[in-house]
C-alpha cells in the first residue's frame, strides 16, 4: 500500500514467494463445506420438516378414524331388522346346492323341480334370522363344528321326513372340523356323518348346542391359542360371519401398537384380505402386518423384545418412495436397537415378498426367498446406505463391507404363497432363534399344509379380538 498499489491477497511482504499469510503466521487452515454436503443438509431440513407434517396429518387421521371406530361400534350395537322368513324352506328335506357364482348358490329343494329353484347369497342364507353356534356331540366338552341356530321354527317342522320335536334346534352346519363326527339324530337307518351336511339344515339336539356369542367371554385367550392347530375351523369361521361382524363398513381397523414399527400405525382389514387369506390366494401387505403385530404381542407377553424388531414393509419395499428416503428412514429405526438385535423386514420387489433380516451391530444381513432369488442391487444399495447413516449417527466403527448372506430356507410350491411364507420365515425365526445363533432353517424342502394351518388359526384368532 506504500506504493500506492492495492495488496494482493495470498502474498506476505518482504518473505519471498510462495509463502503464504496461513503458513507465515501459522493460522488454522479454512475449510468450505462443500456443495454436495450442503445439499444434502438442506434435503434433510426438508425432509425432516415433511416428516413433521406428515406426523401430524397422521395423527389428525388416526383421531378422526378413532371417531369414525367408535361411532361404527355404536352402531353395530343397534338391534337390526331381521331377516324374512321367506328364505327358509319349510319343506323337511335336504337343500342341494349347485355352484353358480362365487357369492351366490342355486338352492334346489328335493320335491322342487327346476323351475322352482330359488337364487339365494350364501351369507344370506347362513345368516338369516338366526344366531351363530357351537355344535358338540356326546359331551358338552367336544366342540366338532359352527353352526346358525334358524330362529322362530315351529316345533311340527318337519326336518328331513321327521317332525322337530320342542327338544331339538334346527341347525344350518356351517363348519365342521371332524371327518368323524356323526350326526347326533341320525337321518334313515344308517349313520350320517356330520361333514356330509355342511351347508345343509338338520336338526340337533338343544342340550348339544352352544350359543356362540358369549365364546369371548366363556374361552380365555391362552386356551384359545392352545387349540389353535384347529386352523381351518377357525378359518371357515371367520369367513363365513364375518359379512354380520363388520356391519355396513365391510373393514376391520386395527390399531397398532406404537411399538411394532416405533411410530403409530394402522392395520386395514378388507373382506377381499379375509377371502384370499381363507382361499391361500395371494394377500396383501396388511395381512402380513397384522400377523407381525401378533408377533410384538408374543414377545411382549414373554419379555424378548430386545432380541426382535420389525420394520414397516412401507419403509423398505420398492413402491414406497425414493431410496433415499427409504434408506433415512430405517437407519431412524434402528437408532433404538438393543446389541444382537434382529430386525425383520418384509420387502416386496413389485410382485414378490421376501424376508430381509438386519442385525445392524453385526454388520449382516441375511435374505430370505422362497423361490431362490438373490437380494437385488436396488435393495442392497437402500439396506447399505441406511447401515452407514446409522453408524455415522452412533458414532460407531463398522465393517468396510456388509456382509449379504442368502439363507437356504423352504420353498413355496407354486406361486401365489410368497406372502405365506414370509409370515412363516418370522415365525420361525422367533420361535427356533435360528438365525441369532448362526443356525439355519431346517432342511425341509418346503412347508407341510398343517404348519401352515397352525400360523392361519394365530392370524384368526388374533383378527377376531378387533372384531
Amino acid at each position: 500500500m506504500a506504493l500506492g498499489n492495492p495488496e494482493r491477497s495470498g502474498r506476505v511482504r518482504g518473505v519471498g514467494g510462495m509463502v503464504t499469510p496461513t503458513t507465515y503466521f501459522n493460522l488454522p487452515k479454512r475449510t468450505k463445506t462443500s456443495e454436495l454436503l450442503q445439499h444434502l443438509l438442506e434435503e434433510q431440513k426438508k425432509l425432516n420438516l415433511q416428516q413433521r407434517e406428515d406426523a401430524e396429518e397422521r395423527k389428525s387421521l388416526l383421531d378422526h378414524l378413532r371417531q369414525l371406530h367408535e361411532e361404527n361400534t355404536k352402531l353395530r350395537e343397534i338391534p337390526k331388522i331381521a331377516a324374512s322368513a321367506q328364505y327358509v324352506s319349510d319343506k323337511g328335506s335336504c337343500c342341494s346346492v349347485k355352484k353358480l357364482h362365487p357369492n351366490k348358490t342355486i338352492v334346489a329343494s328335493d320335491t322342487q323341480n327346476d323351475a322352482n329353484i330359488e337364487l339365494v347369497s350364501i351369507g344370506q342364507r347362513n345368516m338369516q334370522n338366526g344366531k351363530p353356534c357351537k355344535l358338540v356331540v356326546e359331551s358338552i366338552n367336544n366342540i366338532i363344528g359352527y353352526g346358525t341356530v334358524i330362529e322362530n321354527v315351529a316345533p311340527n317342522s318337519v326336518v328331513h321326513g321327521v317332525p322337530l320335536g320342542i327338544h331339538n334346534y334346527r341347525v344350518s352346519i356351517d363348519v365342521c372340523f371332524d371327518d368323524d363326527a356323526l350326526l347326533p339324530i341320525t337321518i334313515g337307518d344308517d349313520p350320517v356323518k356330520v361333514k356330509d351336511f355342511v351347508g345343509s339344515h338338520v336338526a340337533w339336539p338343544r342340550s348339544l348346542v352352544i350359543d356362540d356369542r358369549v365364546k369371548a367371554k366363556i374361552v380365555p385367550q391362552k386356551l384359545q391359542l392352545e387349540n389353535k392347530e384347529k386352523g381351518p375351523w377357525s378359518l371357515s369361521y371367520l369367513k363365513n360371519h364375518n359379512a354380520k361382524s363388520l356391519g355396513d363398513t365391510n373393514t376391520i381397523i386395527v390399531v397398532l401398537d406404537v411399538g411394532v414399527f416405533d411410530n403409530e400405525r394402522v392395520c386395514y382389514i378388507i373382506q377381499e384380505d379375509i377371502d384370499n387369506f381363507c382361499s391361500m390366494e395371494k394377500i396383501t401387505s396388511s395381512c402380513i402386518v397384522l400377523y407381525m403385530s401378533y408377533l410384538y404381542n408374543q414377545l411382549k407377553k414373554s419379555k424378548l423384545l430386545n432380541m426382535y424388531g420389525f420394520i414397516d414393509q412401507g419403509q423398505i419395499s420398492v413402491h414406497s418412495g425414493l431410496a433415499g428416503a427409504r434408506s433415512d428412514l430405517i437407519a431412524k429405526r434402528l437408532e433404538r436397537c438393543y446389541v444382537d438385535q434382529l430386525f425383520l423386514a418384509p420387502y416386496n420387489s413389485g410382485d414378490h415378498w421376501s424376508l430381509v433380516v438386519i442385525d445392524a451391530h453385526g454388520d449382516k444381513v441375511y435374505f430370505c426367498d422362497s423361490i431362490g432369488c438373490l437380494a437385488g442391487k436396488e435393495l442392497k444399495g437402500v439396506i447399505n446406505t441406511a447401515l452407514k447413516i446409522y453408524n455415522a449417527k452412533a458414532d460407531r466403527v463398522a465393517r468396510k463391507k456388509l456382509i449379504w448372506e442368502s439363507i437356504k430356507c423352504p420353498k413355496q410350491p407354486s406361486d401365489v404363497e410368497c406372502g405365506y411364507y414370509v409370515i412363516m420365515y418370522m415365525k420361525e425365526i422367533i420361535e427356533n432363534h435360528i438365525i441369532s445363533t448362526d443356525e439355519k432353517f431346517s432342511e425341509k424342502k418346503t412347508y407341510k399344509q398343517e404348519e401352515i394351518k397352525i400360523m392361519h388359526g394365530e392370524w384368526v384368532e388374533y383378527l377376531q379380538g378387533f372384531i
